[in-house]
Formats: structure tokens, sequence, C-alpha cells
């Protein structure tokens, strides 16, 4: 499916358990942008934003799962792009690592 710059696409996947397992969430991602015709330039820098989190300790924040980024890493991989071009950044607005976490 070739991608609209303006549009926003959703992949719904049922799983049928309180917490699937590293490869179905690397499965998911996989086949999501495997499936997306999305054009990638030639050169340079390829940057993945997965997701944006509060100042709050890991276990209360909401996360993307690694599994999730994994996937979108090896579809990446798989379509030539090679590891050394891939960044993957997250954190969020006015993060201060030294200020430690919000209660």
């Amino acid at each position: 499916m070739l991608v609209h710059p303006d549009a926003v696409y959703l992949a719904r996947s049922p799983i049928d358990r309180a917490d699937a397992p590293f490869a179905t969430y690397q499965e998911l991602a996989y086949r999501t942008l495997a499936a997306l015709e999305v054009p990638l330039p030639d050169a340079g820098t390829i940057l993945l934003k997965p997701n944006a989190t509060v100042l709050y300790p890991p276990e209360k924040r909401v996360i993307t799962h690694p599994g999730f980024v994994g996937g979108l890493l090896d579809a990446l991989r798989d379509r030539g792009v090679p590891a050394e071009r891939m960044v993957v950044a997250d954190g969020q607005s006015g993060e201060n690592p030294t200020a430690g976490h919000a209660p």
C-alpha cells in the first residue's frame, strides 16, 4: 500500500492474553511496515521515534514494546537499509536525567 504523507494509518491485531511475547510484537511490526510502501532515501540516517513518554519511572511509563521496535528495524534491514543508517530515539519533552522521576 502506498503511503499518503497526510494520512494516519492504524494496524490492529488482537492479542489474546495480558502480555504477548517479544516475538509477537516483533512480527506485528514487521508485517505492518512490510505492507506499506514507504519511500526510503538512498543515503543518510533513518530515525525511528516510536513513542513519547512522560517523566515517570520505567515501570509506570507507557512505552513501545522493544519487540515492536525490533520488528521495525528488521523490516528496514530487509528493505536494504544497513544498521549503521538506523537510529532509534526516544525521550520526553524537557527530560533531565539528573533530576530523577516524578512521583
